[in-house]
């Protein structure tokens, strides 16, 4: 069906007979006899499926999927294989947004602003497979040069390597030009803040409702995702009785996790039950207000911020729900916090916990008792604890006790003296 043959300059090439009975020939140039005899195999493949009709085997397919753009171009021109498609970037990560309608909000969010960073520096309608690695290095160099933060950077990069994986899986790319993009940490300390008790106490009492009071408390101590699962938190959840409150998790959903129990801590009961008693009979939800996806709880919380007079901090709600975690890791093992907080400890130690003023002033009060303690036990220490001689002279209340501790020291010591040195074991005469 299909013949390798070589000519005088080594160059090599395949023979065959098309569907319409043409002879053709694909042109393979100088390579390694073995390496042209594995191509002849998958040539004789794709003519079988012209002539036949049937599609290639999954080996021939993998094989065509990952040929370089020469190799490919030349199937292509012998008619043994149909041109690839021009994916161009903007347009194919439009689909990819597209075809993943149940993304949430800040899911879909960072992929819009991943596509803005590329599109501005690549072009809209760069084809997929003109991007070179070394194009993506000089990329993220240049969100370096604007002194975007480098968490930022990091997620764009991910994001980037995510689109290009698909469109490698898709055959659009021969690889993946993100593959090896360092793309770097996503902690960023500057904003992470712990916020206190004192500060969230003067947001509560600059809270204009009960309502109000009820979402700042669920976040800073109940935990909750604010505004997701704040929102879809029930009042037939709420287990008074046993002071434990089921709440809804969109986020965990797809992880076969859509709910968690979280204990009603003691701090967040009060403004339950204000709510609770404040709430129609009918009432479903906990939070009546803001269900419409055009109010924006960010907005009025910058306000009674502002009316609170406290320093303001970044990201209003994940920092009250860090500041809880942190907390309640200083009191519980952190599998538990994490079980009540709906993350992992790995997400925790990376993008919540917070080492806070009070670690310092317990580790210090901390240092001071132990020396206090040290200096009460032992005041006038001078030999060394494990010295049984020492340990007499510390006991020596009274100068009689200290002639009698004396006389004993001098016995014990001429007894010691007294004694020739040799090892544990008994000695023989020759």
């Amino acid at each position: 069906m299909a013949s390798l043959t070589t000519d005088s300059a080594g160059r090599r090439r395949i023979q065959f007979t098309a569907k319409d009975n043409a002879r053709k020939t694909l042109y393979l140039g100088t390579m390694p006899k073995k390496m042209a005899e594995s191509v002849l195999v998958r040539v004789e493949q794709l003519v079988s499926s012209s002539v036949s009709g049937h599609p290639v085997d999954d080996a021939t397919s993998r094989w065509v999927r990952d040929l370089d753009a020469k190799l490919f171009d030349k199937l292509v021109g012998v008619g043994l294989v149909p041109a690839r498609e021009i994916a161009k970037l903007g347009p194919f990560i439009d689909a990819y947004i597209a075809d993943r309608p149940n993304l949430r909000p800040n899911t879909l969010r960072n992929f819009k602003t991943a596509r803005k960073a590329l599109i501005e520096y690549f072009g809209c309608d760069r084809p997929l497979r003109n991007i070179n690695p070394g194009e993506c290095d000089e990329w993220r160099q240049s969100l370096v040069q604007v002194d975007y933060a480098e968490a930022t950077i990091s997620k764009w990069v991910k994001q980037a390597r995510q689109f290009f994986k698909l469109a490698h899986r898709k055959g659009l790319v021969d690889s993946n030009p993100f593959q090896d993009i360092k793309s770097g940490s996503q902690r960023n300390e500057t904003r992470l803040e712990f916020i206190d008790r004192a500060r969230i106490e003067k947001v509560l009492d600059a809270c204009p409702t009960a309502e109000w009071r009820l979402i700042v408390a669920l976040a800073r101590f109940g935990g909750l995702r604010t505004p997701s699962e704040t929102l879809a938190l029930k009042w037939s959840e709420i287990d008074w009785a046993n002071s434990r409150m089921t709440v809804p998790s969109p986020k965990t959903e797809h992880q076969h996790k859509p709910y968690r129990v979280v204990p009603i801590f003691p701090e967040l009961r009060p403004y339950l039950e204000d709510a609770h008693a404040l709430a129609d009979k009918k009432a479903v939800y906990a939070i009546r207000g803001y269900r419409d996806d055009t109010q924006n709880l960010r907005t009025q919380f910058e306000r009674i911020i502002r009316r609170a007079r406290v320093r303001p901090w970044q990201r209003l709600f994940h920092n009250l729900r860090a500041s809880r975690q942190t907390e309640l890791a200083d009191q519980f093992p952190l599998h538990v916090v994490t079980d009540w907080i709906g993350n992992s400890p790995d997400i925790a130690e990376r993008h919540y916990l917070k080492t806070t003023d009070e670690h310092f002033r317990k580790a210090i009060e901390g240092q001071n008792v132990l020396d206090e303690v040290s200096a009460t036990q032992n005041p006038t220490q001078q030999i060394p604890a494990g010295n049984e001689v020492g340990q007499k002279t510390q006991k020596a209340s009274s100068s009689e006790d200290e002639a009698l501790l004396a006389l004993a020291i001098s016995c014990e010591q001429d007894a010691i003296e007294k004694i020739p040195p040799r090892g544990v074991e008994p000695r023989f005469s020759d």
